[in-house]
Formats: structure tokens, C-alpha cells, sequence
């Protein structure tokens, strides 16, 4: 049959009178061919897809490691007023799920730069996590030469690069990571020492919700993994629900780092638009454009839950799951489990990291390459 792309150039070049009946037959043929798309039948065909599911594979043992890496960084010895966590991409998340963590745990200020720039608070009693996985990210590298001006006691982290070498001429810490990965694969090796040094510190103790976390993904990983069928596999059954549509995150303030996390591994991995929001806020603005946008078909709700949500926040979800219901939008629930914070927000990273490759697995895509970023860097 012909591909989508050809079907407008055949329908201008019939008569009139069959335009219609072949513009019909192209969306009905559309509808079947999407219905017979699969994972496990196109997965072992799209070797960089094979390639990024074992890194995410590998993320309880990033957090096991990271543990290792940790103990080999000296104490600091240094009582912060604030920290800020500065990095770009997937050098950044790892702030986003600190900030989370400590959102309601501790009165010490964090914020997550994504700006060449740094916040007029930052100073000498600022902790400063500098982040880049290759070491040589342009925009985190003057957010380090800003940190330094500003007196803050910076921490440097990187496999490498000019980072590293940086930290090593101003006398600054660095916790040096494994390298030859992508950086939004190794956010096991940048979360894990960071955690653990705020432990030195006596700020966070984190032991509890590490060992959640590495029990969490292992079992998830039996459960979505390359090997289990599609028809007992709930990433690759999102993943067909998701694929031709247009993905749209919604996760409760604690899950703000999941959302923002699946929003762009579907942009980097799955190659797709998509957006992420939080509830109760999108309550107050995005849920009236849901309700009278003709667009909305094109789109698909995944919102992240956990059995133990808040009753406010229980109650703020259940009434955006009822205008969708009224509304006949597509959506899917996915609930985080785990025993501890961190347990569940690493039980929602992994998922959408895993569903992420599936889609790139139907769109016949490498989620691995990402030529549009390559070409912005050669252009800086």
C-alpha cells in the first residue's frame, strides 16, 4: 500500500468525483495500519533502541555505583545557606528530582539553574552543584566561572572536559563520573553522590530511599523489559496507545521532575512534541483549553499518580479525570509505586524512559541520535 506521505500527491491526480472516496480510504487504511503496528516486532530490528533500553537497564546499578563514587569524595566541610543545582538537559534533572525530594523535608532553599546566569542570591554561602556529564557544556561552564566570581562553594561534576579541569585548577571538588554514555543516561551516576554528599553534610540522609529505589527498578524492569510480550507489557501498550498522538504529562508538585523527565525523553528519545504541566495549577488555566480545543483529539493525557496521594491532591486529579471522561479525551493513569519518595519518582523515570524507546521503536526511529541538537551545537 501506498505510504501516508504519497496518498495526498495520488488523491490531486484523479477526477473530483473520486477524490472523496480515495481521501475516505486513505484515513480508513490509516486507522488499520496503525492497529497493526508492534514493538516486539520491530524492537530487534533498531539496534541503537537495544543499545539505550540496556542503559536504562543499568540504572539500579548507577545508583549502586554511585554510591561507591560518592565514598571516594572528600567530606566538605561547609554549611550552606542555599544550594542551587546548575546544568543543562540531561545534566539538569538530576536537580529537578532534588528539588522534589527536598520540597517539604528541609528549610534549605534549593533552586535548579537552566541559565547561563546565575540568581542574585547566589554567594559565598551558596552550595553549588555544577553539572555536565561531558564536562564541556557551554552555557554550565559560565555558570561556573559565575559561581566562581560569586564566592560559592562549588562541587563539580563530570565525566570529564574542561569542567573537570576547571574544578582541579581552582581547587574545587569534583566527583568524576563513568563515561560513554549519553547524558540522559546516567542520571543514576549524577543523582546517587549528590545525595549522599548532602548526607555528609547533614542535610538529607538518603540511605533508605536509595536501597527503595534500586529494589523499585529492578522489579520494574521485570516487568516492562525487552523480553515480556506486548500484551502483558504496560510500557509497550502506552507506547501504541501514544504513538500518532501528541503526549501531554500531568503529575501532582512531588511528581514535577517525572513529568518534565518524560516530556523530554519523548522530545530527545521518541523524536515527538509534548508538553508537561502539574496539577492543581493546570486547573487554573490549561483544563479550559482541554475543554474547547478542536485540537485535543491529536493529543494523549498520561497523568502519574501514586496509591497514597494527598486527598487535596487526590481530589484535584479526580476532578481533571472526570472533564476528560466528559469531555471523551484519551488519557492513561500511571501509578508510581514504592515505599519511600524517591522509590516512586525513580519508578516513574524508568517507565517513561522505557515507553520513550518503545514509541521511537514504532516511528521506525533511533532514540539514540539526535542530529537537530548536534546541528544547534555546531551553530553555537
Amino acid at each position: 500500500m501506498p505510504s501516508r506521505g504519497n496518498w495526498d500527491k495520488i488523491v490531486w491526480c484523479v477526477p473530483k468525483k473520486s477524490q472523496i472516496w480515495l481521501k475516505n480510504f486513505k484515513y480508513c487504511w490509516a486507522i488499520i495500519s496503525d492497529t497493526m503496528i508492534s514493538v516486539d516486532k520491530r524492537l530487534d530490528k533498531n539496534k541503537d533502541a537495544l543499545e539505550m533500553l540496556g542503559y536504562i537497564e543499568t540504572l539500579p546499578k548507577q545508583f549502586e555505583e554511585g554510591i561507591k563514587i560518592a565514598e571516594s569524595v572528600k567530606p566538605p566541610e561547609f554549611d550552606p545557606e542555599n544550594i542551587i543545582v546548575g546544568g543543562m538537559g540531561g545534566s539538569a534533572i538530576s536537580g529537578d528530582i532534588l528539588a522534589s525530594l527536598l520540597f517539604r523535608r528541609t528549610q534549605m532553599p534549593i533552586h535548579v539553574n537552566r541559565s547561563p546566569f546565575l540568581p542574585t542570591f547566589v554567594g559565598k554561602k551558596t552550595l553549588a552543584f555544577i553539572m555536565s556529564y561531558s564536562g564541556n557544556t557551554e552555557e554550565t561552564l559560565k555558570m561556573y566561572e559565575e559561581a566562581l566570581k560569586k564566592g560559592a562553594y562549588i562541587v563539580a561534576i563530570s565525566s570529564g572536559g574542561k569542567l573537570q579541569k576547571l574544578a582541579k585548577k581552582h581547587g574545587h571538588d569534583h566527583i568524576p563520573l563513568p563515561q560513554g554514555l549519553p547524558p540522559r543516561s546516567a542520571i543514576g551516576y549524577m543523582l546517587v553522590p549528590v545525595l549522599l554528599m548532602l548526607k555528609m553534610m547533614k542535610i538529607y540522609d538518603p540511605d533508605v530511599e536509595i536501597n527503595d529505589a534500586i529494589h523499585v527498578m529492578k522489579e520494574l524492569g521485570n516487568r516492562i523489559g525487552r523480553g515480556v510480550a506486548e500484551e502483558k507489557n504496560e510500557a509497550k501498550m502506552l507506547a501504541r496507545m501514544l504513538y500518532g498522538k501528541i503526549p501531554v504529562i500531568y503529575g501532582h508538585t512531588f511528581y514535577s521532575s517525572v513529568a518534565r523527565r518524560w516530556h523530554t525523553q519523548f522530545n530527545e528519545n521518541s523524536k515527538v512534541l509534548s508538553w508537561w504541566g502539574t496539577i492543581p495549577e493546570m486547573l487554573h488555566n490549561e483544563v479550559e483549553g482541554w475543554a474547547f480545543d478542536r485540537n485535543r483529539g491529536r493529543l494523549f493525557v498520561v497523568l502519574l499518580r501514586d496509591k497514597a496521594e494527598e486527598e487535596r491532591i487526590k481530589k484535584y486529579t479526580d476532578i481533571f479525570v472526570e472533564i476528560m471522561r466528559r469531555r471523551k479525551m484519551k488519557y492513561y493513569e500511571v501509578w508510581c509505586e514504592g515505599e519511600t519518595y524517591l522509590g516512586k519518582i525513580m519508578y516513574g523515570i524508568y517507565f517513561g524512559d522505557v515507553v520513550s524507546i518503545y514509541l521511537a521503536v514504532l516511528r521506525n526511529l533511533s532514540p539514540k541520535d539526535i542530529p537537530t541538537i548536534r546541528e544547534v551545537k555546531d551553530m553555537l
